[in-house]
């Protein structure tokens, strides 16, 4: 299992570190578009993420939204 954060406009590196740290390096984190297993994703979190990204990752079971009052 890995977690994509798909977040546009936004520096992202501090959650993405944030995450890690509480998952205690266990599951993988990758900032879109740089997510080498897309397969592996099984979680994301977006915000005025591109058209149809979510369909690339095949095993995706939740996508859980950044932004607030969703």
């Amino acid at each position: 299992m890995s977690i994509a954060l798909i977040i546009a406009g936004r520096d992202v590196r501090p959650l993405q570190r944030s995450i890690g740290n509480e998952l205690r390096g266990v599951t993988p984190v990758w900032i879109y578009p740089d997510i080498p297993k897309p397969e592996w994703v099984e979680m994301a979190v977006v915000w005025n993420h591109p058209p149809r990204v979510l369909q690339a990752l095949p095993n995706l079971k939740l996508a859980s939204s950044f932004g607030a009052g969703v």
